[in-house]
């Protein structure tokens, strides 16, 4: 099985109640009855978290914010683990740093700091990658819907829960 990166859009409204009730952020996130979370909410970008982590940092687990926040940034909320660890939220504001910094840098630009041998020896997740179309196309993809959902997230004033499973 592989470890998937996930994002979920959350009101403030929404935030403040878990952050009063931690023990419910299984269940807004994984709803009773598997029921699909709003399409336009939620995101998972599968094994390429990681990649796009680095592609946007130069680091497979550090680098500065506001980029380092796109993936694995965020303070913790609650204490559940969801398959790698706990949850991580941006506040309204903290989404909105990450969007405008997404915005300076273009899918086109994203994906041209590809180098799969770089990839490879920073031991980026899932590892073995190639230099090939479908592996590129799929990744500047998967960032391009990163870039969406943090972009309408921080119109609406939304925050963002970040996790792994």
């Amino acid at each position: 099985m592989s470890t998937r990166g996930c994002y979920r859009r959350v009101t403030a409204a929404e935030l403040e109640v878990l952050h009063a009730e931690p023990l419910a952020l299984g269940a807004f996130l994984f709803p009773p009855g598997d029921l699909p979370p709003p399409v336009d909410r939620h995101l998972d970008v599968g094994d390429a978290w990681q990649a796009i982590h680095f592609l946007l940092t130069g680091d497979p687990w550090g680098g500065g914010p506001p980029f380092a926040n796109a993936v694995l940034g965020g303070d913790q909320i609650g204490e559940e683990d969801l398959g790698q660890g706990p949850a991580r939220f941006q506040s309204p504001e903290g989404v909105a740093s990450v969007a405008a910094a997404l915005q300076e840098v273009p899918p086109a630009e994203f994906i041209a700091r590809f180098d799969a041998a770089a990839l490879n020896s920073a031991e980026v997740y899932p590892g073995a990658w190639r230099d090939d179309p479908a592996a590129r196309a799929g990744l500047e993809e998967q960032y391009a819907a990163v870039r969406e959902l943090f972009t309408n997230a921080a119109a609406a004033g939304d925050g963002m829960i970040l996790y792994l499973t």
